[in-house]
């Protein structure tokens, strides 16, 4: 590190540590554990003896290599770039190849961008040559603030001139909305200062952006005004193409509803859990209904067509409502992933293709609260617990054998184990947390093993729950 680097690292001179050592520290693990937290420089120093190197100093085991030193040169990296290109410009700009334009941006835009602090009012460099057109302006701005050219007007911030004026941030024009090169020449022209011209970024009226692409993204309430967090789940196992363009639909849509949470999309379906604000919950269900009934035109294009698929095949799954402030204090989500996935269960590869998973397949009978309830008088009935062995141990209905697994991909096995030499006509009842990993096991009893009546509860312990508890 330069002395300057240090500096900035550790403003108080302290030791000089890399910059990735002030993010969060993972202690978390070890206290849980009723360890006490270690100073950095000890943890060091006893990671370097069980190397085997001997005494060294704690900031030549910071700087001696590995993923903080590589944060750290990547950082420097970039800084160095960053200054090469300030320079370029630098060099045009005293040649009068480049041009100033200083720009404001409407609010509106500040908050659907999340733009950094210096986009929010900055400035571009254009090439002096191309900064009379008007369509080259238009375009040069967008690709500054990733906006499409129709959904912005540009226009003069004279405000901008006046040094004791504090201008009110706005959606609308601050002067003449430039529409012509005619125009932008005048506006250069009076500019007051040479190759310096103060241009606001206002809001198109006439163009929607962005673009809506439900009725249920109209009129959201604000996230972060609602009283409590609605946890839920839910999947479907239709098929889904594309999925990339499907992943990008769910999180366009639940996104500005401050959905937090994890979703997986696989071509055999959807598998959900996710934080709902509350106050978003009407407009969610909604969401919810449209996605599983829109089909994008192509992959990776978020323009949808009412295609009427309807791959959602069970209702939403509702756990617990959680207070605002406590699930901002402890929050089990902190943001919104919508990934793609090969399988949305993973069961290890273990079986292929082999399993039909598609509603009209034999996957075991779907089973409500009080249907499962009956089922279980039958005292001929195997009732089979497929969570994992850590979940078990929290509880688990009377007589219920537990696969004991420490992941899914496990069960298999222990299904081959428990029902080996079993009559194929052996009721067989399966119940997990959400019911998702039920409808995999159901499959694998009806098409692999042969059993032919196989139950499973529908939304799994948290859908029995909100009847029965």
């Amino acid at each position: 590190f330069t002395n300057n680097q240090r500096k900035k690292l550790n403003p108080r001179g302290q030791e000089a540590l890399p910059v990735a050592w002030k993010t969060p520290e993972p202690w978390s693990s070890f206290e849980a554990a009723g360890m006490l937290r270690l100073p950095v420089a000890m943890i060091l120093l006893a990671n370097a003896f069980r190397r085997g190197q001997g005494f060294i100093t704690p900031s030549r085991a910071l700087l001696s290599g590995g993923p903080m030193n590589r944060l750290a040169a990547q950082r420097a990296r970039a800084e160095r770039l960053e200054l090469e290109e300030n320079q370029k410009v630098k060099e045009l700009l005293d040649q009068d190849l480049l041009a100033r334009v200083k720009l404001t941006v409407a609010p509106r835009f500040r908050s659907v961008l999340r733009l950094p602090k210096k986009k929010k009012s900055g400035r571009i460099f254009v090439p002096v040559e191309s900064s009379r057109s008007l369509d080259a302006m238009l375009a040069l701005v967008g690709d500054h603030l990733r906006l499409p050219p129709e959904a912005f007007l540009l226009s003069v911030d004279h405000a901008a001139d006046e040094p004791n004026t504090a201008v009110e941030p706005s959606d609308t024009p601050l002067g003449e909305v430039l529409d012509s090169d005619a125009q932008l020449s005048r506006a250069w022209d009076s500019s007051g200062r040479p190759a310096t011209l103060k241009l606001h970024v206002a809001v198109n009226p006439q163009v929607e952006w962005p673009p809506v692409l439900g009725p249920f993204l109209r009129g959201l309430p604000d996230p972060k005004t609602t009283p409590a967090f609605q946890m839920l789940s839910f999947y479907s196992f239709k098929p889904i193409a594309p999925v990339d363009a499907v992943v990008g639909l769910m999180f366009e849509c639940w996104r500005p509803m401050g959905v937090v949470g994890r979703v997986y999309v696989g071509p055999e379906g959807v598998n959900a859990q996710v934080a709902v604000p509350a106050n978003a919950m009407p407009k969610f269900r909604e969401s919810v209904e449209w996605l599983s009934e829109a089909e994008p035109q192509k992959e990776n294009e978020l323009t949808p067509v009412r295609a009427g698929r309807g791959w959602l095949e069970t209702e939403l799954n509702l756990d617990l409502l959680v207070p605002a402030g406590e699930f901002r204090a402890f929050p089990p989500f902190r943001a919104l992933h919508v990934r793609a996935k090969e399988q949305i269960v993973q069961d290890g590869g273990l079986l292929g293709d082999a399993l039909d998973l598609t509603p009209e397949a034999s996957k075991g009978e779907a089973l409500g609260p009080d249907q499962w309830h009956a089922a279980l008088e039958d005292p001929s009935a195997i009732v089979l617990d497929c969570r994992n062995s850590y979940e078990s141990a929290v509880g688990g209905f009377v007589g219920s054998t537990p696969l004991n697994t420490e992941t899914f991909k496990e069960t298999w096995a222990e299904l081959d184990k428990i029902l080996e030499g079993k009559p194929k006509d052996t009721p067989v009842l399966t119940y997990c947390t959400g019911g998702i990993r039920c409808v995999k096991v159901g499959a694998y009893l009806n098409q692999r093993l042969g059993m032919t009546h196989v139950g499973r509860l529908e939304g799994g312990i948290i859908n029995y729950t909100q009847v029965h508890v």
